[in-house]
C-alpha cells in the first residue's frame, strides 16, 4: 500500500524564470491531488520570480517561500529539502508545467509494502510552436519492476527516450532526505549534473519502480542561454565529474556492464559536446583535460553505437583535432 493520503513535498528551484512561472505554479496549485507542501526557493531572482512566489504563496496556504542570495541550483533544492514535512518528495524546474493529475498518477502507482519506492512517467518536450511527447521506440514494462533492472531502460536513450535519469519525471519517498532512511542531497560542488548523481544513489536504494509511458510532465525548450550555458559547463565540467562518480558507484555496487557501459556512453557523449565547444572557444587546458577523460572508454563508446557509427566518427575527429 501507500500512505493514504500522503503528503507530497514539492521541491522548486527558482531562478529568473518569471516568464514562464505562474504557467508552473498554476498547474502544481490545481493539481487533483490536493495534499501538498510546495516549497519555493528563491535563489537571488533579479526579475520578478520572487514578488510572483510571494504572490501565490499569499493566496494558497500549501505554498511556501524561501528566499535566499542566488548560490546555484541544488542549494536551492538542499535549501528546500531542510524544510519538507512531507511524505513523498517531488522535484520540479520553475519554466516547466504538469499535467493537472500528474502527482495523483504518480502517488497512486506506489506500493511501498511490495517494494515501490519510486514512480515515473513520460514527459513531452514542449517547443515555441509544438509539443513533441517523448516516444519509447520499444516496450517499457508498466509494472513494478525491480530498480536495478529498470536502469537498462534508463541509461538506453536511443530506444527509450520516454524513460530518462531526469528527477521531475519521478515521486521519491521523503525517507530518503529526511533521515529515516537517509539523508540524502545535491552535490553543491558542480552546478550541472547534480541531479545525476543523486539519481543514482536513490535508484541504488530503492527496491523497485512503476513507470507510466503517459506523458505527464512538459519540458520547456529554449535557446536563449545556450552560450552562456555552455561556458557555465566547461568552466565547472559538472557533467563530467557527476557522470564519473556514478561509474565509480555503480561499479562499486555490481551493475551489470549491459547498464554501465551506456552510462559511460553518456559520459563520453558529454565530455565530447564539451570538447567540441572548447575546440571552438580555444580552451587549450580543457582540450587536455576532457581528451584523458575521453580516450579510456573510445571502445565502449564505439561499441555502444553500432546503429550510429556517425557518433564515433564525429568522436574521433574530435579527438584528433579534425
Amino acid at each position: 500500500m501507500k500512505t493514504p493520503n500522503g503528503k507530497i513535498s514539492v521541491v522548486l528551484a527558482i531562478y529568473n524564470v518569471a516568464p514562464y512561472l505562474r504557467q508552473c505554479l498554476n498547474s502544481i496549485v490545481n493539481q487533483t491531488y490536493r495534499n501538498l507542501e510546495i516549497i519555493c526557493v528563491d535563489d537571488g531572482s533579479t526579475d520578478e520570480s520572487g514578488a510572483i512566489c510571494d504572490e501565490y504563496a499569499a493566496q494558497d496556504a500549501r505554498v511556501h517561500v524561501i528566499h535566499q542570495k542566488n548560490q546555484g541550483e541544488p542549494f536551492a533544492r538542499n535549501a528546500g529539502l531542510d524544510t519538507i514535512s512531507g511524505d513523498y518528495v517531488y522535484f520540479a524546474d520553475g519554466d516547466d508545467w504538469l499535467e493537472l493529475d500528474m502527482l495523483e498518477t504518480l502517488h497512486d502507482m506506489m506500493d511501498e509494502d511490495h517494494g515501490v519506492q519510486i514512480t515515473q512517467c513520460s514527459y513531452s518536450f514542449d517547443y515555441p510552436d509544438h509539443c513533441q511527447p517523448a516516444v519509447n521506440h520499444l516496450p517499457v514494462p508498466e509494472t513494478p519492476l525491480g530498480m536495478r533492472d529498470f536502469l537498462y531502460y534508463i541509461y538506453r536513450r536511443d530506444e527509450y527516450r520516454g524513460v530518462a535519469s531526469y528527477l521531475w519525471s519521478k515521486l521519491f519517498l521523503a525517507d530518503y532526505f529526511d533521515g529515516k532512511r537517509a539523508s540524502f542531497r545535491f552535490l553543491t560542488s558542480v552546478n550541472v549534473g547534480h541531479d545525476v548523481l543523486l539519481a543514482a544513489q536513490l535508484y541504488l536504494l530503492s527496491d523497485k519502480t512503476h513507470y507510466t509511458a503517459r506523458s505527464l510532465y512538459h519540458y520547456r525548450q529554449q535557446d536563449s542561454s545556450a552560450m552562456h550555458s555552455m561556458d557555465r559547463r566547461l568552466k565547472c565540467l559538472g557533467s563530467p565529474i557527476a557522470y564519473e562518480k556514478v561509474i565509480q558507484l555503480f561499479e562499486a555496487n555490481g551493475i551489470s556492464d549491459d547498464v554501465l557501459n551506456y552510462v559511460k556512453r553518456f559520459y563520453v557523449y558529454h565530455c565530447a559536446v564539451l570538447l567540441e565547444y572548447a575546440r571552438k572557444v580555444g580552451d587549450i587546458e580543457k582540450i587536455v583535460i576532457l581528451k584523458e577523460k575521453i580516450q579510456p572508454y573510445t571502445e565502449i563508446y564505439q561499441k555502444t553505437n553500432t546503429d550510429h557509427p556517425e557518433r564515433y566518427i564525429w568522436l574521433m575527429n574530435l579527438l584528433n583535432g579534425a
